[in-house]
């Protein structure tokens, strides 16, 4: 079986991989996102171990069968999605759907810590069925958001449907087969990795945009102190102009005065009739 063996481990590999890279992507930025992603494909990792008996000495020749031991994993993988995509989108005030998905987990947990073995196929059917449920619920937010990255949550819908009909129709539902879990984890972290490279250039973009908008605004602002300044200059020049002119006019008014004053005092001391001194002048 070189084949299921070299599959076992390029599946197992490539999940471990994506939670190393967005576990460095979280230790670079610092963004919760990444590390609940992170903690997701791990976990996926530690359930594909657990279904493929890895840590024994030889791989099981079934790959990827349940053997319920993975199952409380696969459950646990469920809140940190939601974590994820809640931190990503900042869902703060309508968190309906988030309550609803929960509310679905903790079903899961009660029903499997109540079920039989043979009902452990059937539960992890129902996990693989709520983490559609999940990545629906986000694509149709999305849709409702006109959001630039709807397209990428709607690959990641079909090919999570896509892994739940091929295992219902595939192996039915007394059987699950973990390859079709593999090889999606495999598709979604690409799609993921793609899915954050572009909300990151968005991210870029709008902030190269406010940029230069301040920028525009920096420019407007000093182009309109330099004409408020130039036309307080104006208004100044024009103030002492003025005021130039009207200090100008007073003291062209108070010489007039002044000689109309002599004119007035002279002819208040002279005689009309005669032209001589009268008795005022001589007082």
């Amino acid at each position: 079986m070189p084949f299921q063996y070299i599959f076992e481990c390029l599946a197992l590999g490539g999940v471990l991989t994506f939670s190393i890279i967005f576990l460095s992507f979280f230790y670079l930025k610092s963004n919760k996102k990444y590390l609940y992603l992170s903690g997701y494909f791990f976990i996926h990792f530690i359930a594909l171990i657990l279904m493929s008996n890895a840590g024994s000495q030889y791989f099981s020749i079934d790959i990827f069968g349940v053997k319920g031991a993975e199952i409380p994993f696969l459950l646990l993988s469920l809140p940190l999605i939601i974590l994820f995509f809640n931190q990503l989108l900042s869902i703060k005030k309508n968190r309906f759907i988030i309550n609803i998905v929960i509310s679905l987990i903790i079903i899961s947990v009660v029903i499997y810590s109540f079920s039989p073995a043979k009902f452990n196929y059937l539960i992890a059917h129902l996990v693989n069925f709520q983490i559609l449920l999940i990545f629906t619920a986000v694509y149709i937010y999305l849709v409702k958001l006109k959001h630039e990255l709807v397209s990428y949550l709607l690959v990641i819908v079909v090919i999570y449907f896509l892994c739940f009909t091929a295992n219902v129709f595939v192996s039915g539902w007394s059987e699950f087969n973990g390859s079709f879990l593999a090889v999606t984890d495999w598709l979604v972290g690409f799609i993921f990795l793609s899915f954050l490279y572009r909300q990151t250039l968005i991210i870029a973009d709008e902030q190269s945009l406010a940029e230069n908008e301040a920028l525009e605004l920096a420019d407007n602002y000093q182009a309109s102190y330099k004409e408020l300044l130039i036309q307080q200059e104006e208004d100044q020049e024009l103030l002492e102009a003025r005021v130039q002119e009207r200090t100008l006019e007073l003291n062209i008014a108070l010489q007039e005065l002044e000689e109309a004053n002599r004119e007035l005092e002279q002819k208040n001391t002279l005689d009309e009739l005669t032209g001589l001194f009268n008795r005022r002048y001589y007082d």
